[in-house]
């Protein structure tokens, strides 16, 4: 087990439960990992998992529904860190799960802000690269664009299948119901207001999130293919102040 002495923490090993239950857990190997556990923020959802006791931090940023063990390579990567004394952490934040549909790439950059000055004052990190893994490239970018006092020890950035919500969406015949539904409860001052059961399968969704997912140039339309060069500068551009690198898939990492 790693040390557990900094404030707020306790010592755990996380493993994955799958989704198929004890048949699929019996088929294949679960990925396991040893750290620590701990909160950096008063919210019951904020914690994060650490894996190994090191002064430079990794921190994985999971999309839409993820939480701890967000890709498959979480554990093979925290492996790898360990080797060049660099931790790996998974945080939590009050999108993970089903949170994303009350939630605001706004509200995460405050959170992604609220871990970094954790590992700062009490655990005296000297620096961190940010991995985001599909909705967790948006976060990434939206945080650095913020200019958080934090920010300042962002070493680099990685973004791990960054993808367009709003391209995915359009395919669905039931989109545009629902986003001039969403439009209509903006005008309305109800975005903060839940949109029908029947809107997002996976998580409750507000009206303003289905509507930043879903609307050209809306705060989630980061990567767009039909954005100009000029909209992606503006979006992106602010990106060239990190060493960022761009990975398509998880081979890659």
């Amino acid at each position: 087990m790693e040390d557990s002495s900094g404030p707020n923490r306790e010592t755990a090993q996380h493993g994955q439960v799958s989704e198929g239950g004890a048949a699929m857990a019996s088929s294949r190997k679960l990925p396991k990992l040893q750290g620590s556990l701990f909160k950096y923020g008063s919210k019951s959802i904020q914690v994060a998992f650490q894996s190994g006791n090191y002064k430079q931090h990794v921190i994985i940023i999971g999309g839409l529904t993820d939480g701890l063990f967000a890709t498959d390579y979480v554990e093979p990567l925290a492996k790898a860190l360990e080797a060049e004394k660099w931790s790996l952490v998974q945080p939590l934040f009050s999108s993970s799960y089903t949170g994303f549909g009350t939630s605001s790439l706004k509200e995460d950059a405050l959170e992604i802000e609220q871990l970094l000055n954790y590992l700062i004052d009490q655990e005296n990190s000297e620096g961190f690269i940010l991995i985001g893994h599909s909705t967790g490239c948006q976060d990434i970018v939206n945080y650095l664009r913020t200019g958080g006092h934090c920010t300042r020890a962002v070493r680099g950035a990685i973004l791990q299948a960054p993808v367009s919500d709003r391209e995915f969406l359009v395919t669905l015949p039931e989109t545009q119901p629902k986003l001039e539904l969403a439009e209509k409860m903006i005008k309305e001052g109800k975005g903060e207001e839940l949109m029908p059961r029947d809107t997002s399968p996976e998580a409750p969704i507000t009206a303003y999130r289905f509507h930043s997912l879903s609307t050209v140039l809306g705060d989630d339309d980061l990567f767009s293919s039909d954005l100009s060069d000029a909209q992606l500068k503006a979006r992106l551009g602010h990106m060239s102040r990190v060493p960022t690198q761009v990975l398509s898939s998880s081979q890659q990492l």
